[in-house]
């Protein structure tokens, strides 16, 4: 087929102003983030795997549920992510150094900064 000469006749653009999807999707048609939302609020009645009393969950939270569930059994993936949105994820920190200097920050003009041992500053020019 990569041979047939006729296969780079039908690569041509569509002419200004026609679309190539003339249906193109239905007015009203809910996205997926609607369709999810939609979904995930639907509610239940079950019972509470703490207290053990029958309580009306949605499907979200039966999946906070399970998440908490697998983390009380001792699952570390379930534990760092129920910490992980609690508490935040850990702040890392990058060290931008060389061989325990400081990088040069760079100005305009092309000139450099740098900061020395001794609270001295030296302005490089390139």
């Amino acid at each position: 087929m990569a041979n047939n000469p006729n296969v780079l006749d039908n690569l041509k653009p569509f002419q200004p102003g026609i679309s190539g999807n003339p249906a193109g999707k239905p007015k009203g048609t809910p996205n997926t983030s609607t369709r999810l939302r939609r979904l995930l609020d639907i509610t239940q009645n079950l019972s509470n795997p703490i207290t053990e009393e029958v309580e009306g969950f949605t499907v979200l939270e039966q999946i906070d549920m399970k998440l908490i569930m697998k983390a009380r059994e001792g699952d570390l993936n379930s534990i760092k992510e129920v910490y992980d949105r609690m508490e935040g994820k850990p702040q890392q920190s990058v060290d931008m150094t060389t061989k325990g200097k400081e990088l040069p920050t760079p100005i305009l003009g092309g000139a450099s900064v740098i900061h020395t041992d001794d609270s001295s500053t030296e302005i490089t020019e390139a």
